[in-house]
């Protein structure tokens, strides 16, 4: 919790803004056109996810294509940019996640049950309708508010087994969105191999870390959507000259050749962070012309400002917000996440240490990042993507692969120490599940 205050997170809600909460609950839905009952619509989330914010529906589908609905939860009727909780959500800026405990931007009886697309329940949503074709190419058909009642809130687990069966659209839509992601890498994208991790701290004597598959056949699906509606989002906002915040990305440079059998990393490339602008520019790293994040109104300010504004747009009306009001946000909301990743990024590399503690003795695989002063090396565990000092290692070069006896870790500040290991001398090499 200190690491969390120190980035000036808010941990606790005011009795004013639960009063709000009592005033946005009593609130009926809108009377919007919904979709068919019969028609599939699913989430698709981690196994923890409560704040369902964004679904899709398959209306039509075929050897050529499909069509599909993409929901967003619809937050703009209520809440209003006068009310207590949209002040709240813009002084929080978005929900922090973090091993011990989530902090949301907006309280868990909204953001956990009103607004969240709960199986079952009817919900106002934004529904972004696509022609998706078998090329892979996204055709933008309309946006439109409407009711929607989620059939299923699926793992990501549970997606895979049935695009695994291939009943039904599953197949399809996994293959369309696999060519999806071809044309988005035609088109400049970076797919890099990424490293993300479940942790289970509830007995912190014995932690337990796991490999998440983040290229699985359901990730996918949920990324290639997410980002066809925020591309088609920030294209909307340009063509209209509306104000609004976009998610830009300047080009990126390979600086070391893929080795055979390897994936791109990020020691392949020199790319600069992605960056909050009110002007329209293109996002290098996903191959879009243009990016505006709408798609998690519940946990980020920036997509709930984007939702009053875009509500107004497609009713041909004045924005609420202005341009000036989006660059103070735009720089507000690039310093607090700044500011929260770090925090994030702290608490996981704390865990991790206190993880290899358990692990003493243990060989783990490791590369060297980088030679420092005073006879420190900075070394990569790749098994668990952390970089860490240590002494010595001073004969090896940036780049040599090794394998390393953790001999101790300390915790403040983090410092390994190690001892190479030879080939012959090699029992077991350490492994996560």
């Amino acid at each position: 919790r200190l690491t969390l205050l120190r980035a000036n997170v808010r941990l606790n809600f005011s009795n004013k803004i639960y009063q709000d909460v009592e005033r946005v609950i009593k609130i009926p839905l809108k009377n919007t056109k919904t979709i068919p009952e019969g028609v599939p619509t699913f989430t698709i989330d981690a196994v923890k996810t409560s704040d369902f914010d964004d679904a899709f529906s398959v209306l039509e589908w075929g050897k050529n294509g499909l069509v599909i609905a993409a929901h967003i939860t619809d937050l703009s009727d209520f809440i209003l940019p006068d009310t207590p909780l949209f002040k709240e959500a813009e002084a929080r800026i978005s929900s922090v996640y973090s091993l011990e405990e989530s902090i949301p931007m907006i309280p868990d009886e909204l953001s956990n049950n009103t607004f969240s697309l709960k199986e079952g329940l009817k919900k106002n949503v934004l529904s972004f309708i696509f022609q998706l074709s078998a090329t892979g190419q996204w055709h933008f058909l309309e946006v439109v508010p409407r009711t929607i009642r989620v059939q299923k809130n699926l793992t990501y687990g549970e997606a895979d087994h049935l695009i695994k069966k291939g009943n039904d659209f599953w197949g399809l839509l996994n293959k369309f969105c696999n060519k999806s992601l071809e044309q988005r890498l035609a088109n400049g994208a970076i797919n890099l191999a990424r490293k993300e991790f479940n942790f289970d701290i509830s007995n912190p004597k014995h932690i337990k870390i796991i490999n998440l598959n983040r290229n699985s056949p359901a990730n996918r699906i949920i990324e290639e959507l997410a980002i066809s509606v925020n591309s088609e989002t920030g294209r909307i906002f340009q063509q209209a000259d509306f104000p609004g915040i976009y998610r830009t990305q300047s080009s990126y440079k390979i600086i070391k050749e893929v080795e055979a059998g390897s994936n791109l990393s990020m020691d392949n490339i020199q790319i600069e962070s992605a960056k909050l602008s009110t002007l329209p520019e293109k996002h290098a790293g996903l191959g879009c012309d243009v990016y505006m994040q709408v798609t998690s109104p519940i946990r980020r300010f920036l997509d709930l400002v984007t939702q009053h504004n875009l509500k107004l747009l497609i009713k041909k009306q004045e924005p609420i917000f202005s341009k000036e009001d989006m660059m103070r946000w735009a720089t507000e909301i690039s310093l607090r996440h700044r500011k929260y990743n770090r925090a994030e990024k702290d608490i996981i590399k704390f865990w991790k240490l206190k993880y290899l503690k358990q692990h003493l003795g243990e060989i783990f695989e490791a590369k060297i990042k980088k030679k420092r002063t005073n006879n420190n090396t900075e070394l990569e565990l790749i098994e668990l993507d952390i970089v860490l000092p240590s002494s010595g290692l001073t004969e090896h070069k940036d780049g040599d692969q090794l394998l390393l006896q953790i001999n101790d870790v300390c915790l403040k500040p983090p410092k390994l120490s190690v001892k190479v290991m030879t080939n012959g001398t090699i029992t077991d090499i350490h492994h996560i599940d």
